[in-house]
C-alpha cells in the first residue's frame, strides 16, 4: 500500500473514533472525562494523520 493510502484510512478511522467517543461523552455521564479525553486524543490524532497526508502528496 502507499503512505498516502494508510494515511488517508488512518484519518477516516480517527475521525469516525472522534465522532464516536462524543457520542459516548453525551450519553454516559457517568464516564464523561474519559470519553471526553479520548475523544480529544481522537482529534488530535486526525490533525496528525491529516498532516502526514498532505506532506506525503
Amino acid at each position: 500500500m502507499k503512505k498516502s493510502t494508510v494515511y488517508a484510512l488512518a484519518v477516516v478511522l480517527s475521525l469516525v473514533a472522534a465522532v464516536v467517543f462524543s457520542y459516548c461523552m453525551a450519553t454516559f455521564t457517568a464516564s464523561e472525562e474519559v470519553f471526553g479525553v479520548l475523544s480529544v486524543a481522537a482529534a488530535c490524532s486526525f490533525t496528525l494523520f491529516v498532516n502526514k497526508l498532505t506532506n506525503a502528496a
